[in-house]
């Protein structure tokens, strides 16, 4: 029975530790994601995210590895993914433009292009930047939305007027 009591408390100490310091377990689940990522055992990187979400659903880093790590893996299913990942993320976070660039990347590899060109949309206004509103703007040229898409490209000239990639683009 002694053996027994002390599973028991082993138990319910980790327990709550789990509860009290779930944005530290959260964190180092990130941090040893990251070593993974590094000598290349992307899968197994990403099953450390996922954890880490699971600990904190605020982690806005895990959430941004994972949604980076479906964007560069070119798959359908971890694309989808990435996208509910990031969706459940931003609901509660709506201003991380870094992870909005990221949804709009693995929405246009899944041809997604309406709603990648909002994203990229949304992220170029948030940090008035001019190359994320130029994506946007060719997502629009590829949907035949050509007016929207010069209304981008001369937002993203207001950004940065000297932005050489969007005065080339108006003039086509």
């Amino acid at each position: 029975m002694n053996g027994y009591r002390r599973a028991v408390l082993i138990a319910a100490a980790l327990s709550a530790s789990a509860v009290v310091l779930h944005a530290q377990l959260s964190s180092a689940l990130v941090t040893r994601g990251d070593a993974l990522a590094y000598w290349g055992s992307t899968p197994r990187a990403r099953l450390m995210y996922e954890r880490a979400l699971w600990f904190d659903r605020d982690n806005g880093t895990a959430a941004d590895r994972l949604v980076f790590a479906a964007m560069m893996s070119h798959e359908a299913t971890l694309l989808r993914e990435g996208v509910d990942v990031a969706t459940d993320y931003l609901s509660r976070h709506p201003n991380d433009s870094a992870l909005r660039m990221d949804r709009a990347l693995c929405e246009q590899r899944l041809g997604r292009l309406a709603a990648a060109a909002r994203d990229f949309e949304g992220a170029a206004r948030a940090r008035r930047d001019p190359s994320a509103m130029m994506f946007a703007a060719l997502d629009e040229r590829r949907l035949s939305r050509i007016g929207r898409s010069r209304l981008l490209l001369k937002a993203a000239l207001a950004f940065d007027p000297s932005f050489a990639p969007a005065r080339v683009a108006l003039r086509r």
